[in-house]
């Protein structure tokens, strides 16, 4: 990349370097970045004057360790890992549907729970050996956050994912009920089937975190 566009001016010194920091990697000798300036105060302010908003300092980075909801999709995060190394799962490339047990076709019945991916993994949180096995690394984990020296942050995790599991299948069932009402020959190729497909065909970690079982890349949700 020779140049970079931006349509406004980043709300931070970090987020303009981190744009602009895009052109010219591979050592051309010209690389260009120009920002458009909107007619917001942010925006005013660095075309009135450019050379105090570049040489803004740094914002230190920091974590939110006050938040229950944050720190405890870290502990579900750290247990779902476990759980998926110990059975030899992949969960980057398992989908939503395939670990809850939720076909993606209108016609296809659940598997039985003890084929359920989900109903494993809530068996497995269950187990004393769980808590005791992990008991030390959660301990590490939690340190200095608000969820230090709680001991429920398992059970809490699978009340989480029951929670989840139980919420995914009423709206996967809703969707079911609608393909096979939409009275088409071929209930697989009906509106409501699509959209039973793109939902159950979501990847399990980014479906786990919209929904707030695991932590986000981006601005924390339901907080």
């Amino acid at each position: 990349v020779s140049s970079v566009m931006m349509t406004n001016v980043p709300p931070s010194i970090a987020n303009y370097r981190q744009r602009v920091g895009r052109a010219g990697r591979r050592g051309q000798a010209v690389a260009l970045a120009f920002t458009f300036c909107k007619d917001r105060p942010l925006d005013s302010e660095a075309f009135r004057d450019p050379r105090a908003y570049l040489q803004r300092t740094l914002a230190a980075p920091k974590v939110t360790l006050s938040s229950r909801p944050i720190v405890q999709r870290h502990v579900n995060a750290f247990l779902l890992g476990n759980f998926m190394r110990e059975r030899a799962g992949d969960a980057l490339k398992m989908q939503i549907g395939a670990f809850l047990g939720c076909p993606a076709d209108p016609k296809e019945a659940r598997p039985l729970r003890a084929e359920r991916p989900v109903e494993s993994f809530i068996d497995w949180l269950e187990r004393p050996a769980t808590a005791s096995v992990f008991g030390d690394s959660l301990a590490t984990l939690t340190q200095r956050s608000i969820l230090n020296g709680d001991q429920k942050v398992v059970e809490d995790a699978k009340a989480a994912i029951t929670v989840l599991a139980r919420d995914f299948v009423a709206e996967w069932e809703g969707l079911v009920a609608l393909a096979k009402d939409e009275g088409l020959q071929d209930a697989g190729k009906s509106r409501m089937a699509i959209e039973l497909r793109r939902m159950c065909g979501e990847f399990l970690l980014g479906s786990l975190a919209d929904r707030g079982f695991l932590p986000g890349h981006g601005f924390p949700t339901d907080v």
